[in-house]
């Protein structure tokens, strides 16, 4: 009996432990995938792996941009969705290498998104931590010889964010739901709990809005979404696209490349190059990329607004991104 337990031991000694699927997924996404954007997107250049994985998943806009390359270049990504036998996966229910199908993984990575923006926007009150207890001296004369034990671990106090989180964590399954999660930010609690599953009738930043100001309808009332419900493509759109673009089709084409969106960043860029704004904030060139980048997603039509009031793009420009610096991106669109 130890003879054969020693050699099914010896037989499983060269194999690698087999990670959990969500820790395979977390592990892809934050190395091959972001390789990905890394290689095809100019305006990632120069940042590692963990800022721009850190940068994504911190603003739904972002991500949703992410999210609409993943989509129209899949092949990009072909290697990655395949299952266990490597063969190509075309069905989104249909399961993945990880173990895992592409609509679990969709849904993971929109929770993990909204989590974030949710925790951010409502930051938790800094635990104070308690005196630690009189030790009686004879417990002292203990410790001289042994470890004492641990102190309590302070808890951090839950807000409303956790309970915004806990309370839509079930419905975040899609990724048209990515630039609608700061819209469910304001929705009172009780109002998704009452809603429940039909929160995803609401599939428009102006439909929450009516939520938000007119409640949940009553018996017999549609949804405003569920009237005139957006496609996904449409709620996509609100975001700003300035790196959809930039990823070619099949073909790469040489001069039009560029959208409205990118053009903004790139003569943002170009301004904080020549004025050499790393020495003016202090930061190397891989951080003012970031700055730009972030100041232009949330800067919406702000540029354009005062520029016609006679505002000098340099001074847009600084001010800005100052205002991503002081503030950050996720409460960057809270100014304007």
């Amino acid at each position: 009996m130890a003879t054969e337990k020693q050699a099914a031991m010896k037989a499983g000694a060269g194999r690698r432990p087999v990670r959990p699927p969500v820790e395979r997924i977390n592990h892809v996404l934050r190395g091959e995938v972001i390789d990905i954007y890394l290689q095809h997107v100019p305006a990632f250049k120069g940042m590692d792996r963990g800022k721009v994985y850190d940068m994504v998943m911190s603003n739904p806009a972002l991500a949703a941009e992410c999210y609409t390359i993943f989509t129209s270049r899949p092949d990009l990504f072909k290697h990655l969705l395949v299952d266990k036998d490597g063969q190509p996966v075309t069905n989104e229910k249909a399961k993945l290498s990880c173990g895992r199908t592409l609509a679990e993984v969709t849904a993971m990575v929109v929770r993990a998104v909204a989590k974030r923006h949710f925790l951010k926007r409502f930051k938790p009150v800094p635990v104070v931590q308690p005196e630690p207890p009189k030790v009686a001296l004879s417990d002292r004369i203990v410790y001289l010889f042994k470890k004492p034990p641990p102190p309590p671990k302070a808890r951090r106090k839950a807000t409303r964010g956790d309970s915004l989180y806990r309370a839509l964590r079930h419905y975040l399954l899609y990724h048209w739901q990515l630039p609608l999660i700061p819209h469910y930010t304001p929705l009172p609690v009780s109002v998704i709990k009452e809603l429940g599953a039909k929160i995803l009738d609401y599939r428009t930043a102006d439909s929450l809005k009516v939520l938000l100001k007119d409640g949940p309808p009553k018996d017999g009332e549609a949804a405003p979404a569920a009237a005139a419900a957006a496609t996904a493509e449409e709620a996509s759109d609100n975001t700003i696209a300035f790196i959809r673009a930039q990823i070619p089709s099949q073909v790469p084409k040489q001069d039009n490349a560029h959208t409205v969106g990118q053009a903004k960043v790139e003569a943002m860029w170009t301004v904080a190059k020549a004025m050499k704004l790393t020495e003016v904030f202090g930061v190397d060139e891989a951080e003012l990329r970031r700055m730009v980048m972030g100041a232009a997603i949330t800067s919406g039509s702000v540029i354009s607004t005062m520029s016609s009031n006679g505002m000098a793009m340099r001074n847009l420009v600084v001010m800005l991104c100052a205002f991503e610096r002081q503030f950050g991106t996720a409460r960057m669109p809270l100014l304007f």
